[in-house]
């Protein structure tokens, strides 16, 4: 089930029509929250209100927040500069995900490509007061964990493909961005060719 905005589910759709990705039905989020297949999703997550974020990406870019009936709220940035309006819609997340493409030295290179910065997301989640951020989404061009200011490190991790987290391991989250760090330092020394210098990683 793909749960979006309309003008995501168009694109979806046509998309569909040259892929093989098979996704149905489609429900567009922005319609009655009766609808049956949203019941269906609610029942097996549990309550929850699900808001799509317009934000400061490109057109029909959009953030989520979803807020569960036991109180915890999760936010997920997607493609964007640091934006006000998901910090107005998340605020008091439980977690944060938010995108960090460049390091703080490409602000510049952030701002034109419509991205957000390492520090850029990390003042998304102060301004928000969430209790854990996740950081994704790092550029190509990292081929480790870029370096992120030890003093905000208390409340950060950084993703990883296919990256699960259960909620009673959040409290200790942050300690993991030491071993992950390591861990991809390590993976690009054995992966990159032997003419290329790979820089290390500082650990923090």
């Amino acid at each position: 089930v793909v749960i979006a905005p309309a003008a995501v589910l168009a694109w979806l759709d046509l998309y569909r029509t040259v892929s093989h990705l098979a996704f149905r039905p489609l429900y567009n989020m922005n319609a009655s929250s009766s609808h049956p297949l949203m019941l269906d999703v609610q029942r097996r997550l549990g309550a929850f209100e699900m808001t799509n974020v317009a934000v400061d990406h490109c057109s029909d870019a959009y953030g989520l927040v979803l807020t569960h009936k036991d109180g915890w709220k999760f936010v997920y940035s997607g493609d964007t500069r640091p934006c006000m309006a998901l910090v107005r819609a998340g605020e008091g997340a439980t977690v944060l995900v938010h995108e960090a493409t460049f390091e703080d030295s490409m602000e510049q290179d952030a701002n034109a490509k419509a991205h957000s910065t390492i520090g850029g997301a990390l003042s998304i989640a102060h301004r928000m007061r969430t209790y854990r951020v996740i950081l994704t989404h790092f550029s190509q061009r990292y081929p480790h964990v870029p370096p992120i200011d030890p003093v905000l490190m208390r409340h950060v991790c950084v993703a990883f493909d296919f990256m699960s987290i259960p909620f009673h391991m959040l409290p200790i989250l942050p300690a993991l961005l030491r071993p992950i760090t390591c861990l991809f330092e390590a993976d690009s020394r054995q992966t990159a060719p032997d003419d290329v210098d790979v820089p290390s990683t500082p650990l923090l």
